[in-house]
């Protein structure tokens, strides 16, 4: 099955925007090209990411083995194989994919820009708006790429250059839909981000997620990506020999790495909120590994090894569920919780047929996608965001207020709805109870609710 947060962002494709209040919009359109071509099913969701991570790697490869040798083609290549936050980009379809690709793409172009010709320029700011559209994060590596030559010397004849400003002009177009999108909708990403970014963070957040990018880019390559680029700067302080490549490479890695080694210990922030603040790291690390790639082979075969046999673990996992760990703790377990749905739940409607006219309703964003995408109702279900719970696409699609006085069937994750939630209906009726299973083991609920008369407040 999908997992929720795939089954939402295909929901994006039903509603195609310049925006939406989670994200940016580039992800609805690669799975709307898919979804075209195959239907609406799990491969359709998928292989856009598939095909945009082959891509991005096999461009590198090559990149690599013609800007710096092929060792650090092979490198690049391996790494964005096995290195567990690729790999992930690349078999759960969220926007963080199409931000690691289109970022990576850019961070290359750039480079060839300021090093090679500038005729890269054009292409670079496209892959960068691209890069931008998807996930805003990468906004600190786009700060680095853009103060690149007031920084270093060797490349300040950019700034001569229209190829440059034409560049980031270039990238401000292709993310112009994302603030139309914003200024027509009451800046309603930035307020909902905003407050999220805001979130006051302790010294367990801080720790936590770092040791989640240490977790998802593996020991070796999160210790170089992290200190290779500030090592490249020192020894361009102290006027040993640096390169400027590498130092493009370096502060692309350093503005990022700042800025959220800062923020997550006065914030909570998310682990793939961070991702991006390594990529200039990990572009450091396979070019130093390969020029002296006597001195990393042995480092460089542990992480693909470890790489591997981790990634075999959990793949393992998620079909066999054979580790002994704690639900709470088995993030595959979310590939099960809403199995009930495609199974159970689709069952009773089926044998329910007048329920095909009522709006199927949850309190979040990832049931109600569940729900649309594998049950496939009648009148599309929404999410209610009630009880404190965040604004999604759902409360702005179907405006909370057109479905008051509305009979509605609200499915939720436990087999009481909490008072807070009752609180908005005149009457509350225990339908039926779902059980999604895992290997014939019970491992989430989902209740459904006959509620009649919403009153239409948050």
């Amino acid at each position: 099955m999908l997992v929720d947060d795939e089954s939402y962002y295909y929901m994006w494709t039903r509603h195609l925007a310049g925006g939406y209040i989670d994200g940016g919009p580039t992800i609805a359109y690669v799975n709307k090209l898919f979804v075209a071509l195959f239907g609406a099913n799990g491969f359709s969701v998928r292989i856009g990411a598939v095909v945009l991570v082959s891509a991005v790697t096999i461009y590198l490869f090559s990149w690599g083995k013609q800007r710096f040798g092929a060792p650090t083609g092979w490198l690049l290549g391996l790494l964005l194989t096995v290195t567990p936050i690729v790999f992930i980009a690349s078999v759960v379809h969220t926007y963080d994919t199409e931000m690691v690709v289109c970022m990576l793409a850019a961070i290359a172009l750039y480079h060839d820009a300021y090093f090679v010709h500038p005729r890269y320029f054009y292409p670079a700011g496209v892959m960068l708006g691209l890069a931008l559209l998807s996930k805003i994060s990468v906004l600190f590596p786009t700060v680095a790429i853009a103060l690149m030559p007031v920084l270093v010397k060797e490349v300040r004849d950019s700034l001569r250059r229209k190829e440059y400003y034409l560049s980031f002009l270039i990238a401000a177009l292709v993310f112009l839909p994302f603030i139309i999108w914003n200024l027509t909708h009451d800046m309603a990403f930035v307020r909902f981000k905003g407050t999220m970014a805001f979130r006051h963070g302790t010294f367990g957040t801080f720790i936590s997620v770092w040791t989640e990018q240490a977790g998802i880019y593996l020991p070796i390559l999160f210790w170089f990506a992290l200190v290779l680029p500030f090592r490249t700067v020192i020894a361009r302080i102290r006027h040993r020999v640096t390169s400027a490549e590498d130092l493009y490479f370096a502060l692309v890695g350093i503005f990022p790495i700042i800025y959220f080694g800062v923020g997550s210990i006065f914030s909570e922030y998310y682990g793939n909120w961070v991702a991006p603040a390594f990529l200039g790291g990990l572009f450091l690390t396979a070019i130093s590994f390969g020029r002296q790639w006597e001195k990393y082979r042995s480092l460089t075969v542990m992480h693909v090894v470890l790489s591997i046999f981790l990634l075999t673990i959990c793949i393992g996992q998620i079909y066999f569920d054979f580790l002994p760990i704690s639900s709470t703790a088995d993030k595959t377990k979310r590939y099960y919780i809403y199995s009930a749905i495609s199974q159970e739940m689709k069952g009773y409607l089926e044998q329910h047929p007048e329920l095909n006219y009522v709006r199927i309703v949850g309190n979040d964003y990832q049931t109600p996608s569940m729900v649309n995408f594998y049950a496939n109702p009648m009148i599309e279900a929404s999410g209610l965001s009630l009880g404190g719970y965040h604004d999604t696409m759902y409360t702005m699609i179907h405006p909370r207020n057109s479905l008051a006085g509305q009979r509605l069937l609200f499915l939720y994750q436990n087999e009481e709805l909490p008072a807070n939630i009752r609180a908005h209906f005149t009457t509350v009726r225990k339908l039926r109870t779902f059980i999604s299973r895992r290997h014939g083991r019970e491992v989430y609920r989902l209740t459904l609710w006959d509620v009649r008369n919403y009153d239409g407040r948050p």
